[in-house]
């Protein structure tokens, strides 16, 4: 089934094992996952909260980790009772919003994690940052990266541009940046106030 996924144009699916995928997973259509409740998770019962628990974990091995639902307090299989599904969307935010973690889909992550293989390292020059000519497996995956950026001085604001169009960049600390270029659209600038 997963080799017709993989035919018909599918690039990401949770299809694997229990686990965290490690950051370097070789497969993005068998992504490892860990499903909600007492005994169907591998945190239970050393975790009393398996939802905080499988989070920590990817965040710890820097992984990419799959949560499986059946439904939120209906009649589905093993729900997750509102509360519980409320308090886990607000770590995970509190995760998201100091930077420790990112979310999204099976597919997005897949192109990420190759495009991080397959699209090199951008050039520096001054406060150009440029990739390589793309190769076809880069292209395949193109999406943007995350690239961290250490200045010699501290602004206030930096932001960057890559074809004319803005592109995100977020401050760490002082002099870090992560700036999201897409190594398939050329060079970008970066701006600092």
């Amino acid at each position: 089934m997963i080799d017709h996924l993989a035919a018909i144009g599918y690039s990401g699916a949770r299809a694997g094992t229990k686990g965290v995928n490690p950051p370097d997973f070789p497969d993005s259509l068998r992504g490892d996952f860990d499903v909600y409740n007492g005994e169907n998770s591998i945190y239970y019962p050393a975790f009393s909260d398996v939802l905080k628990a499988y989070v920590d974990d990817a965040i710890a091995k820097g992984g990419w980790a799959i949560r499986e639902f059946h439904g939120v307090q209906d009649t589905s299989w093993e729900t997750v009772p509102t509360t519980d599904y409320e308090a886990h969307l607000d770590y995970i935010k509190a995760k998201v919003d100091a930077a420790e973690l990112w979310v999204d889909t099976p597919s997005t992550v897949g192109h990420y994690r190759f495009a991080r293989q397959y699209c090199n390292t951008p050039t520096v020059d001054g406060g150009t940052l440029t990739f390589v000519e793309p190769s076809a497996q880069c292209l395949a995956n193109a999406t943007p990266l995350s690239v961290l950026i250490q200045t010699e001085l501290d602004a206030a604001v930096l932001s960057a541009t890559q074809n004319g169009k803005a592109v995100k960049v977020q401050r760490l600390a002082e002099k870090r940046y992560l700036v999201d270029m897409n190594p398939s659209q050329g060079r970008v600038v970066l701006h600092g106030e």
